[in-house]
């Protein structure tokens, strides 16, 4: 894949990026399940998920990223090899929240269902 950036989605998706120090982290392992569980609510809600994880191949909506690209999202969001962070980008393209442990997809659905391009979206 040539340039799977954030702005390829923007204005269709809902990009929710996992940081992660490497695959055997246990915060990434809570996460990707609480993800797996509700694989439903988080399609309903057009949401892509980036995997960025250090010293393993990241993707992009399952699609490896090339580590420029990588490395261009841990600028823009700060966030370092060494860090897990979960972060969920608006379909404007704007960061919305972000958490330093993992999230109940409850409360991440919470957030999106309370935004007014989601109401516009729930009224089509």
């Amino acid at each position: 894949m040539t340039l799977q950036n954030l702005e390829h989605y923007q204005w269709k998706n809902r990009p929710f990026l996992i940081f992660a120090p490497s695959e055997t982290n246990s915060a990434y392992g809570v996460q990707a399940r609480r993800l797996d569980a509700e694989r439903d609510g988080a399609r309903d809600r057009e949401m892509v998920l980036f995997e960025i994880v250090a010293h393993a191949e990241s993707r992009a909506a399952g699609e490896p990223l090339e580590a420029v690209t990588v490395d261009a999202i841990r600028k823009r969001f700060g966030v370092g090899e060494d860090k897990f962070a979960v972060i969920l980008v608006g379909k404007d393209g704007t960061q919305k929240r972000r958490w330093s442990i993992p999230v109940e997809m409850e409360e991440v659905f919470a957030l999106i269902d309370s935004m007014p391009m989601r109401h516009e979206e729930m009224a089509e």
